[in-house]
């Protein structure tokens, strides 16, 4: 079929990057909400707990609660490993989220 609308002049075109938007101009509420950024709950244990709230009602291939519920296994024993919480120092808080 045949449309009458002619091409846009835009196919194709490079945007300059002073007008393209910046990732790093991207709120930090905007990261916390994809669903493919697991690097955010591994930042800390924090991030992880907040990352289990706001994701927890994705599917299996949200890939940021997967990582949040990794590093989450055994009472955050990730973190403990890499030397970021000691022993009962940190308990995840629920509120803040």
């Amino acid at each position: 079929m045949v449309t009458d609308t002619p091409p846009s002049s835009h196919v194709g075109a490079v945007i300059p990057l002073e007008h393209a938007p910046s990732v790093r101009n991207r709120p930090a509420r905007t990261d916390e909400s994809r669903h493919d950024n697991p690097r955010w709950p591994t930042r800390s244990p924090e991030h992880a707990a907040n990352a289990l709230l706001l994701h927890s009602g994705c599917s299996w291939q949200c890939s940021t609660k997967v990582a949040a519920n990794i590093v989450s296994r055994n009472d955050y024993q990730y973190f403990r490993d890499r030397g970021r919480i000691e022993g009962d120092e940190w308990t995840p808080s629920r509120s803040g989220c």
